[in-house]
């Protein structure tokens, strides 16, 4: 008899990325052929030739349960919003337009979830550059986090709170976690650090030192932007976030979000008198 596994939710937030759609949406295909599964898309109005790569892929993949919708931009958070509440699935998988799913992770997720309480589970990626070649074995790695300190959920949160570091393809949900900690805050230009801080005051969280996705690095990252208005907008979005969610902490990690929004004051501060931009 086949084994029922839960189903599995693949949300993907689409804009622009008309070079790497098909590339996401094959790697989770070779992911999760063998599972329950379906992959939800919701393309924010782009404007490149995105739409005739979905079609084109709907039209090869007639076997596969995907859901595409086309709208007019309003935003990441808004999108997230709207993919979770299409979900169906037990498990929530977030993956950028861009990123890619590790083969056999979502197997790897759903065993760990069956095998521990945890209510949210962090994997690693490798980073590929803009040809999908490997140029990384380790995404978290690359943005400063410490893996060694992850293994724990003590050292985990302390990581989420003052290091920040996760990409978003790697992290795998129970759908309950939202009714848990809400939705993604649609006020703030950055939602993932916000996101997280509320999963790590309100939810079991458990690392797994294994790859669950593929990691992109290219010119376009936002989260790597070299313009100095840019960072400064992001710095005030973090600095909300910080300031909304440190009522969620106690003892040592209240501490250590407040001096992350400390240092996120020092570098408004630098932006605003060194380069001439006003909160």
């Amino acid at each position: 008899m086949r084994k029922e596994y839960p189903k599995i939710s693949f949300l993907i937030p689409s804009y622009n990325h008309s070079h790497y759609i098909s590339y996401t949406l094959d790697s989770i295909v070779a992911d999760a052929s063998s599972l329950n599964y379906e992959i939800l898309v919701i393309d924010d109005g782009s404007t490149d030739e995105t739409k005739s790569k979905l079609e084109s892929w709907c039209e090869r993949h007639e076997e596969v349960d995907i859901k595409v919708t086309y709208r007019e931009n309003r935003g990441l958070c808004a999108t997230l919003n709207q993919l979770v509440h299409q979900a169906s699935g037990d498990i929530i998988r977030l993956c950028a337009s861009d990123d890619g799913i590790y083969q056999g992770s979502s197997l790897n997720i759903i065993s760990a979830f069956e095998h521990s309480e945890a209510q949210v589970l962090i994997g690693d990626a490798f980073v590929v550059d803009d040809q999908g070649a490997t140029v990384g074995s380790s995404a978290i790695s690359l943005n400063g986090g410490n893996l060694l300190k992850m293994q724990t959920q003590a050292g985990l949160k302390q990581e989420i709170v003052a290091n920040w570091s996760l990409p978003g393809p790697c992290v795998a949900m129970r759908k309950s976690v939202y009714g848990i900690v809400g939705y993604y805050s649609e006020d703030l230009l950055v939602e993932d650090w916000d996101f997280f801080l509320r999963l790590a005051a309100l939810c079991q969280i458990q690392f797994l030192n294994t790859p669950f996705s593929y990691y992109r690095v290219h010119a376009a990252n936002t989260c790597k932007t070299l313009s100095y208005e840019r960072r400064f907008r992001n710095n005030c979005s973090q600095l909300a976030a910080g300031k909304q969610r440190c009522h969620l902490f106690a003892g040592k990690l209240r501490l250590l979000l407040k001096i992350e929004c400390l240092i996120l004051r020092m570098k408004i501060a630098y932006l605003w008198l060194k380069k001439g931009f006003a909160p």
